[in-house]
């Protein structure tokens, strides 16, 4: 806003954001070519796969589920009161949400059936969010943000939660969020913010801790590009600081911002160069399906 020198009047601008949902195949495109929109998922915010390949299409309020091509929609969740601000499939069995105002005021983890019954809160602090599955369903991992943000656990039937041993990154002050947890259960990787202790520069790690039992190995640390730092680009996936794993491990995708727009690109694990996987004109959120 701003006001004309004799007070008399005031100019403002409105911002009218639309959201669209666009499905590609896991190779991305080569050309400049945005696909058509599915047409059925109104206002997206946030987007998940079932195991057997349905959509999970959240607008903050409800959860939907619905088949990949838009047929067969049921809604799942749906608090007008509330706020899901991520939420990710936990097998075949279980919905995790990170639930704002839901049953209280606060941002805690929530599990439901996958039909969306029988919500249960797994935690009870201030603001907790990325809740994420181990892969044999019997823990809960997230992100307690006060402060410098810790990664935590909870047991999926509740309890206690407790921090995960040697996940502390030297020099961190902020966790993006959880990325993934692999598919043996030895590892969990997740984007954290640290402080170049050289320039006091900030940079954008991706950061690997071993859950087996005894270990106090430190967490490798994993260079990824700097242009994901934009502030535009915090928040442009699910919960999981904007890079996500392929199912095989091999590699990880994230957005870069060129030239105002944002758009996701492919990064080995081994060193070799990256390439872009979508042409899209504006900013996204992305999920990579099963």
């Amino acid at each position: 806003m701003s006001l004309s020198a004799d007070s008399r009047s005031a100019a403002t601008v409105q911002v009218r954001t639309t959201r669209s949902l666009n499905l590609l195949t896991g190779e991305g495109s080569s050309q400049a070519v945005e696909p058509a929109p599915l047409a059925q998922a109104a206002d997206p915010r946030l987007v998940d796969w079932t195991v057997d390949g349905k959509l999970l299409i959240s607008d903050g309020e409800k959860i939907t589920r619905m088949d990949a091509d838009g047929q067969n929609a049921t809604v799942l969740v749906d608090d007008p009161n509330a706020s899901v601000l991520s939420f990710s499939v936990c097998g075949d069995h279980y919905l995790l949400l990170s639930w704002a105002y839901h049953a209280g005021n606060r941002l805690n983890i929530w599990r439901t059936n996958a039909d969306g019954s029988a919500p249960k809160q797994l935690t009870s602090g201030d603001f907790e969010r990325s809740p994420i599955c181990s892969p044999d369903g019997k823990w809960v991992y997230f992100i307690d943000r006060p402060g410098t943000s810790r990664l935590m656990r909870v047991s999926v039937d509740g309890g206690a939660s407790e921090p995960l041993p040697a996940s502390n990154v030297p020099n961190q002050f902020g966790i993006e969020g959880i990325s993934f947890i692999a598919r043996d259960g030895k590892s969990v990787g997740f984007v954290v913010d640290v402080v170049d202790t050289h320039t006091n520069d900030a940079q954008t790690k991706l950061a690997i801790v071993k859950l087996e039992a005894g270990s106090n190995a430190p967490p490798r640390l994993l260079d990824l590009d700097a242009r994901l730092g934009s502030p535009k680009n915090f928040g442009v996936a699910f919960g999981n600081g904007g890079v996500q794993p392929l199912p095989n491990l091999t590699g990880v995708a994230y957005p870069i911002t060129e030239n105002g727009v944002n758009n996701v690109w492919l990064q080995p694990l081994d060193g070799s160069p990256g390439h872009q996987l979508t042409h899209f004109t504006g900013n996204l959120r992305f999920s990579l399906g099963p």
